[in-house]
């Protein structure tokens, strides 16, 4: 990435790098292995609807989990901002690029990943996948579910759950 100012208008410019087919390829790759299905897992019915309906209807994992984690996985971090009302809790996500300035922190889920994506991407060569990939691929998930229970905490929460119902669940990738 290289930046630069023009002295006519004083803005900074940011030109990024264009990614090879190769990596696109892998990147592909990647967000394919890591977005499964998020299953959850309750005994009690309501707090599972009102769980699925925000996964499934609200976040729209089933379309949009792909691309994110795609983006993940060529930044090493990606955010979501969450629209929320103080009755119906989360209503809306949507892609964030901004640095969080004006946000509350319960508005903003940030992805990071632990790993340099440089070194995920190198993992991914001609298909074939190690042991270490794997273990890549589980750490990614594993911050995905993470980011996921604190969105369901903060949505269960607004929509009127507390205390011990909100132990009820658990979410998992796989």
């Amino acid at each position: 990435m290289t930046t630069f100012s023009t002295p006519k208008n004083r803005k900074k410019v940011v030109i990024r790098k264009r990614r090879s087919i190769e990596d696109d390829f892998r990147l592909d790759t990647i967000a394919d292995e890591c977005a499964s299905v998020v299953s959850i897992y309750s005994n009690d019915k309501t707090l599972k609807n009102e769980l699925t309906r925000l996964f499934y209807n609200t976040l729209n994992i089933d379309f949009n989990l792909w691309s994110w984690v795609r983006s993940l996985a060529a930044d090493g971090k990606f955010s979501l901002h969450l629209e929320i009302d103080r009755k119906l809790g989360v209503i809306a996500v949507t892609p964030y690029y901004g640095s969080g300035k004006g946000l509350e922190c319960f508005e903003l889920a940030q992805f990071v990943l632990d790993i340099d994506p440089k070194q995920l991407l190198a993992r991914v060569d001609d298909g074939i996948f190690t042991p270490r990939f794997y273990r890549y691929i589980g750490r990614m998930q594993s911050k995905i579910i993470e980011q996921f229970t604190i969105i369901a905490v903060i949505h269960l929460f607004l929509v009127g759950y507390r205390g011990k119902k909100l132990e009820n669940f658990t979410l998992d990738m796989g």
